[in-house]
C-alpha cells in the first residue's frame, strides 16, 4: 500500500519540479516567435522604403538594384536561420545587424542627392 501512494506522489513531485523548466521553454518559444515577427515586419518596412524611394526618384536604378540585393541577402540569411525550425539568439542578432546595415544604407542612398532622371514627355 505504501508503494501505491508513493508512485503518484513521486510523479506529482516530478511534474512540479519540471513545471518551471516547461514554463521557461514556452516563454523562450514565444520570445523567438515575437523576434521572427519583428524581423519579418522590419523586412517589409524596408522593402516599402525601397519602393517609395524608387517611385519618387530618390534612388537611381543602380542604387535600387544594390539595395534590393542586400535585402535578398538578409532574406536568405533569415531562411537559413529558420531552417531548423528555431531562431537562436545569435541568429537573431546577426539578422538584426544585417537589417541595421540595410536600413542605414537605404537612408543614406535616399538622401545622397543622386536622383533618377525623369523621363521627358
Amino acid at each position: 500500500m505504501n508503494l501505491f501512494f508513493r508512485a503518484p506522489t513521486l510523479s506529482v513531485l516530478l511534474l512540479l519540479g519540471l513545471s518551471p523548466l516547461l514554463a521557461q521553454a514556452q516563454a523562450q518559444g514565444e520570445a523567438a516567435e515575437r523576434m521572427e515577427q519583428r524581423i519579418d515586419q522590419r523586412q517589409e518596412r524596408q522593402a516599402q522604403r525601397l519602393a517609395q524611394g524608387a517611385a519618387s526618384g530618390q534612388l537611381t536604378a543602380r542604387e535600387q538594384h544594390r539595395l534590393a540585393r542586400q535585402q535578398q541577402h538578409t532574406a536568405r540569411m533569415e531562411q537559413r536561420a529558420e531552417a531548423d525550425g528555431q531562431l537562436s539568439r545569435r541568429e537573431a542578432r546577426r539578422l538584426e545587424h544585417s537589417q541595421d546595415h540595410n536600413s542605414r544604407a537605404i537612408a543614406r542612398q535616399k538622401r545622397d542627392g543622386q536622383t533618377q532622371p525623369q523621363p521627358q514627355p
